[in-house]
C-alpha cells in the first residue's frame, strides 16, 4: 500500500518516452501504475467491458500520431478490476486532481482520463450528447450497415456505426486535452523541464509521418499534396471489399487526418 501511496501522489515530471499513438495498451491493477508513470502523457479510456481495439481511432491518431508532443494510450475493463483496499487508495487519491470522487464500490467514474506523468490532469465522460452528435446519426447507421454488410458481421456493423456516432465526442476529447497538454508542457518548460530543440525535433517527426502517409517528402507543395490525397482516398474507396472494417476505418482516418494537418500547417504560414 506505501508504493501505491507513492505513486498516486506523485507529481508530473517531464519525460523524454513518447508513445506510437497507434497501440493501445491493455492495463490491469497491477500494470497501470507503472504504464502511466512511464510515459509523459497518457490517456486511457476507462469503461465496462469493451477492448482496447474498441479505442476511439481519431483520438489515437489525432492525439497520437499527429500531435506534439506524442500521447500513448491505455484501456481499463473495470469488470476485470478486483477493488482491493490499495486499489481503492490509489484511485480516491488520483480522481482528487481532478474533484471526482469513485462510486459505492471504490471504482472510477467511466470515461476518458489524461495524465501527465501519472498524474490525471484531465478527464472527459466520453457521452454522447444528443444536441450536438445528432446528425451523425444517419451517417452512423449508413456506415455501420456497410460494415455488417461487407463482413457478414453484425457487431462489426455496429462498432463501425459507433465509431461515426463518437466522432464529435472525439473532437472535443481532443480538444479539451490538447489545451491542457499544451499548458502542463509550457509550464514544463518554463520550470527547466524540457527544452525548445527536443519540442521542435517532435514536431518535424509529426510533420514528416504526416506526409509519409500520403508519400509525399515535406518539402511537397500544396498541389503535390492535394493530389496524392485525392489519389489514395479513390485507391481506398476501389479496395473496400479487400479490407476488414477496423483496417478501413483507421486508414480513411489517418488518410483524413494527415490531409488535415498539412493544411492547417500551410493556412498558419
Amino acid at each position: 500500500m506505501q508504493n501505491d501511496q507513492a505513486l498516486a501522489l506523485k507529481q508530473p515530471t517531464p519525460s523524454s518516452k513518447t508513445g506510437t499513438g497507434q497501440a493501445v495498451a491493455s492495463l490491469s491493477a497491477e500494470n497501470f501504475a507503472s504504464f502511466v508513470l512511464e510515459h509523459t502523457y497518457a490517456v486511457i479510456w476507462v469503461s465496462n467491458g469493451g477492448e482496447p481495439s474498441n479505442f476511439p481511432v481519431g483520438i489515437a491518431l489525432q492525439l497520437g500520431v499527429f500531435h506534439a508532443p506524442s500521447v500513448c494510450f491505455g484501456h481499463v475493463n473495470l469488470a476485470n478490476i478486483e477493488t482491493t483496499s490499495s486499489v481503492k487508495l490509489y484511485t480516491r487519491l488520483g480522481l482528487a486532481h481532478l474533484n471526482l470522487k469513485p462510486d459505492s464500490k471504490g471504482l472510477p467514474p467511466t470515461g476518458f482520463y489524461l495524465l501527465a506523468s501519472g498524474t490525471p490532469i484531465g478527464f472527459h465522460d466520453g457521452n454522447i450528447d444528443p444536441s450536438k452528435d445528432g446528425d451523425n446519426l444517419g451517417p452512423a447507421l449508413f456506415v455501420g450497415l456497410l460494415a455488417a454488410l461487407f463482413t457478414n458481421d453484425g457487431e462489426a456493423g455496429l462498432k463501425a456505426g459507433g465509431q461515426v456516432m463518437g466522432l464529435n465526442v472525439g473532437e472535443r476529447i481532443v480538444k479539451k486535452f490538447s489545451k491542457l497538454i499544451k499548458q502542463h508542457h509550457d509550464q514544463s518548460r518554463l520550470l527547466g523541464g524540457g527544452s525548445d530543440v527536443s519540442a521542435l525535433q517532435e514536431e518535424a517527426e509529426v510533420r514528416q509521418r504526416a506526409y509519409a502517409v500520403l508519400g509525399l517528402s515535406p518539402q511537397a507543395n500544396l498541389e503535390k499534396v492535394k493530389k496524392a490525397f485525392e489519389d489514395r482516398a479513390k485507391k481506398l474507396h476501389e479496395n473496400l471489399n479487400g479490407l476488414d472494417t477496423q483496417s478501413l476505418q483507421h486508414r480513411a482516418a489517418e488518410l483524413q487526418l494527415a490531409h488535415q494537418f498539412i493544411m492547417n500547417e500551410h493556412s498558419r504560414a
